[in-house]
C-alpha cells in the first residue's frame, strides 16, 4: 500500500512539477555520444516493450518498482551517456565491467580510472536538482575529454535531494552494466594491476569460481601517512614493491584499525602466496562487516536441486537488450536451470556505514564463496571525509544493519531450504553467519515448521 501510494500520488505530483530539465536538452551533435532524451514534463513516458506481444510498461513505473526501497521522489535516467564504441555491445563474454558511483567533486579521480582501466565501466552519477545546471556542463566536458569515455563508459544519472543513497547508486550501475561479470569499486580506490586480463586469462579456474556464483576478492591497501596516498601515479604496480612498502610500514591493509572490514581477506596469506595463486575466505574468518572489492557474476542464482524449488528470479528484457550475444545465449541457458538475477545491495542503507558490507553479505549468504586473488590489489587515494555526516549516519545505519542481517538470514534460509541447497556446501554461509544473528534460530524454526 505504501509503495502504491508513493508511485501514484507522490510520483505523479513530482512529475507535474517538472523534470529537472526544463526544456528538451541536447548535449552535442557529435555522433559518438548518446544524447539525453527530450525531457519536458509534457513528454510521453517512455515505454518498455516485453517479449509478450503488445505488453508494455511505463519506464517510470518500472524504475520506481526496481528501486522501490529507495527514498523518493527521484529521477533516474539510464544511459544518460552510452558508450558507442560497442553499439552492439561487442564486449567479450568474459569481460569485467567496473561499476562505481560518483558525484561532481570526484570527476578528476574518475577520469584517471577511465584512463587506466581498459575494460567497460558503468557509473552512476548523482546530483541534486539545485546543482544540476552546474553539473551538466562539467559532465559534458568530462565525457568529451577523452575518446575512452565514448568507447567504454556508460553514465546513468540520478537527480534527487538525497545525497548519499550509495546502495541505490550501486544497484543502478550494476543493473545497467553490459557484461555478466562486474566489479564493485569505490572511486577512491586506484586499480594498480590488470586484474581484468588476469581473470580473463586464467581460463577454467576463474570461470569456475565466477560461473558457480563465487566472487574474486581484490584486497585493499592504504598508505600509513595520508600525504603518501595523494598521488595515485606513485602507487605500487608490482608485488615486490608492494611487499617492500608493507615491510617498511609505509603501506598496510585498508582501515587496519577496524579489522572487521577487511581482515577476512587474510593479508598474511596474501603476502606469502605464490604468483598466480588464489585462496578462499574461510567460513570462520568471515564477518558481517566484511566489505572487500569483489568481482562476481551479477546474474548468478543457485540452481535448484529439488522439485519444489521456488526460485523466482528472472532477468528483464530491458536488461537483456544491453548484453552481448554470447552473454545473452548463455544467460538463456542458465535461466532454464534456475539462474536469474543475482544479489543486490540493500537500499535501506542511506549514508555512511555498513552499505557496502550489506552487498557482500547478500553474496556470502547466497553461498558461492569468496576467493582472494594474490597478485592483485587496489590502493586508497586519500581525500577529506565528511566526518560529521559519517558519525551521524553510521549510528543510524547500525540499527538498520541489525534488522537487515535478520531479514537477510531468514530470506536466504528459506531460499536455500526450498532450493534444496541448505545442507550442501552452498548453505554453509547461512549456517556459519546466521547462527550469530539474534532471533534467526527462532525464525528458522518457524519457517521449517510452516513448510513441513
Amino acid at each position: 500500500m505504501l509503495y502504491t501510494t508513493t508511485y501514484f500520488f507522490i510520483g505523479h505530483f513530482y512529475r507535474t512539477l517538472g523534470f529537472p530539465f526544463k526544456d528538451p536538452f541536447r548535449l552535442t551533435a557529435d555522433p559518438f555520444l548518446l544524447l539525453a532524451r527530450p525531457s519536458s514534463p509534457q513528454q510521453q513516458d517512455p515505454l518498455i516493450h516485453w517479449a509478450t506481444p503488445g505488453v508494455t510498461t511505463p519506464e517510470s513505473l518500472f524504475l520506481s518498482k526496481t528501486f522501490s526501497a529507495s527514498m523518493r521522489p527521484s529521477t533516474i535516467v539510464p544511459f544518460f551517456y552510452r558508450a558507442t564504441g560497442s553499439l552492439d555491445v561487442q564486449y567479450e563474454d568474459d569481460d569485467v565491467t567496473i561499476t562505481t558511483l560518483i558525484t561532481e567533486d570526484r570527476f578528476p579521480v574518475f577520469a584517471r580510472l577511465v584512463d587506466t582501466y581498459t575494460g567497460p565501466i558503468s557509473v552512476t552519477i548523482h546530483t541534486t536538482p539545485a546543482l544540476l545546471s552546474s553539473l551538466l556542463p562539467a559532465l559534458h566536458a568530462l565525457y568529451t575529454s577523452s575518446p575512452a569515455f565514448s568507447a567504454r563508459v556508460d553514465v546513468h544519472l540520478i537527480v534527487d535531494a538525497f545525497p548519499r543513497q550509495f546502495n541505490t547508486w550501486r544497484n543502478a550501475a550494476r543493473l545497467w552494466a553490459r557484461t555478466k561479470w562486474v566489479m564493485m569499486l569505490d572511486i577512491d580506490f586506484a586499480v594498480c594491476t590488470d586484474f581484468r586480463a588476469a581473470i580473463r586469462g586464467r581460463g577454467a579456474e576463474a570461470r569456475r569460481v565466477l560461473d558457480s556464483g563465487g566472487g574474486l576478492v581484490i584486497p585493499a591497501f592504504e598508505y600509513t601517512h595520508a600525504k603518501d596516498g595523494m598521488n595515485a601515479s606513485n602507487f605500487p604496480t608490482d608485488k615486490p614493491t608492494l611487499l617492500n612498502l608493507v615491510r617498511t610500514h609505509r603501506i598496510g591493509p585498508f582501515h587496519a584499525s577496524w579489522p572487521a572490514g577487511h581482515n577476512a581477506s587474510l593479508y598474511p596469506a596474501f603476502y606469502a602466496a605464490a604468483p598466480g595463486a588464489m585462496y578462499p575466505v574461510p567460513i570462520n574468518a568471515y564477518e558481517a562487516a566484511y566489505e572487500p572489492y569483489v568481482v562476481f557474476n551479477r546474474f548468478y542464482v543457485p540452481p535448484p536441486t529439488t522439485s519444489h524449488s521456488r526460485v523466482l528470479d528472472k532477468t528483464s528484457d530491458l536488461n537483456m537488450q544491453y548484453l552481448g550475444k554470447a552473454a545473452r545465449k548463455e544467460l538463456d541457458q542458465k535461466k532454464e536451470s534456475g539462474h536469474g538475477v543475482g544479489t543486490r545491495c540493500d537500499e535501506r542503507f542511506a549514508g555512511y556505514g555498513g552499505n557496502k558490507a550489506a552487498c557482500v553479505y547478500e553474496h556470502w549468504l547466497a553461498g558461492g564463496g569468496l576467493w582472494v586473488l594474490a597478485d592483485h590489489w587496489v590502493v586508497h587515494q586519500e581525500h577529506a571525509y565528511k566526518e560529521g555526516a559519517r558519525r551521524v549516519e553510521r549510528k543510524s545505519n547500525r540499527r538498520i544493519a541489525s534488522d537487515f542481517r535478520e531479514d537477510a538470514c531468514a530470506r536466504w534460509l528459506l531460499r536455500h531450504l526450498l532450493s534444496g541447497t541448505l545442507h550442501t556446501a552452498r548453505g554453509r554461509g547461512v549456517f556459519g553467519e546466521c547462527a550469530r544473528v539474534r532471533g534467526v534460530g527462532r525464525v528458522g524454526a518457524q519457517i521449517i515448521d510452516g513448510l513441513f
